[in-house]
């Protein structure tokens, strides 16, 4: 509350424990989300940091997408289709020295299981036949 300039809540006695806090969520809330709305990403960030107040950015999946950090410790990466058209996924967390995981199947190709889970739903088989040839699946 002093990086944002609200003295009067860091002297506010119930504000004093996270009960209190708690209590007034809402409200401190809206005056932190005011305060940053206002404010320049980079700015908060060091006002922040030299305040000793935990932050850091909220990444957008382009962020996620081009970031050196996550493309280096292989947070996302590339997979193939079975066409062999190149797309890219979510890696594998957490990484453990030990045992580090890997992906081994992106998953089923489209329409893999369809008879399946329609027919776990009762339709028949004509049913689905039908469906196809009227392009509903």
């Amino acid at each position: 509350m002093r990086v944002i300039g609200r003295e009067d809540l860091v002297n506010d006695p119930e504000l004093a424990t996270n009960e209190g806090r708690d209590r007034r969520a809402d409200e401190l809330y809206s005056v932190i989300g005011g305060w940053v709305a206002a404010n320049d990403e980079a700015e908060i960030l060091q006002l922040a940091t030299e305040a000793g107040v935990p932050a850091s950015r909220i990444f957008s999946v382009p962020d996620m997408m081009n970031d050196p950090q996550y493309l280096a410790r292989e947070m996302i990466q590339n997979a193939h289709l079975p066409d062999g058209k190149s797309f890219r996924v979510p890696g594998v967390v957490p990484k453990l020295s030990a045992t580090p995981g890997k992906m081994n199947w992106t998953g089923p190709r489209l329409g893999e299981h369809t008879n399946l889970v329609l027919g776990r739903f009762g339709y028949s088989q004509s049913q689905i036949d039908e469906f196809r040839v009227n392009g509903v699946i």
